[in-house]
């Protein structure tokens, strides 16, 4: 299954190719200067769970003060990567819990090849992960839960992942909530 994401008809029934109210709201990560509409990127398809699919052309920025160019990737999609965050974040915890590479692409529908590099970035970093994690889930929480060892340094940045991700879906689905109580909805 192939979806399409790119929705240019829009843009060019509505005169624009930027977000209504986005524009001038993202900074450059090189100068601090404002990013101004620039086209867009190439297209490229982005895999999700199973077989799902689907085709994404990502707006393309420019900043005001420095010149340089910026794709914006949607928070599902990772900077080079053609897999959606949730699929390597799903693969990423079985793998903590010690389900084999090759069970997971199966499940995953994935390149055994391909989780397995997976598995052994997150190997080779997972102190950093869980050190900047748990930093995180300290400035997101004033009083988050204590995160023990969980077996071992894959295991302890998986379990520090999913609950950063965790509280991030609570925080959202929270304001979601709060605006449709305040709406009347």
């Amino acid at each position: 299954m192939l979806a399409d994401d790119d929705d240019e008809d829009h843009a060019k029934r509505h005169g624009r190719s930027w977000p209504a109210g986005k524009a001038g709201e993202f900074a450059c990560l090189g100068c601090g200067g404002r990013l101004a509409p620039w086209s867009r990127a190439r297209s490229r398809v982005v895999f999700g769970t199973g077989l799902l699919r689907w085709r994404l052309r990502p707006r393309r920025a420019r900043c005001t003060g420095c010149g340089v160019t910026h794709v914006l990737l949607p928070s599902s999609v990772l900077a080079r990567h053609r897999d959606e965050a949730g699929v390597i974040g799903a693969a990423l915890e079985l793998a903590a819990r010690g389900v084999s590479c090759m069970a997971i692409a199966r499940s995953l529908g994935r390149p055994a090849g391909l989780v397995r590099r997976w598995v052994r970035r997150l190997a080779s970093r997972a102190g950093q992960v869980r050190a900047v994690f748990t930093v995180l889930a300290g400035a997101l929480d004033p009083d988050p839960p204590p995160v023990g060892p969980s077996g071992s340094p894959q295991a302890d940045a998986a379990v520090a992942l999913l609950w950063i991700s965790a509280f991030v879906v609570a925080v959202v689905c929270w304001r979601q909530l709060v605006v449709r109580w305040w709406r009347g909805g």
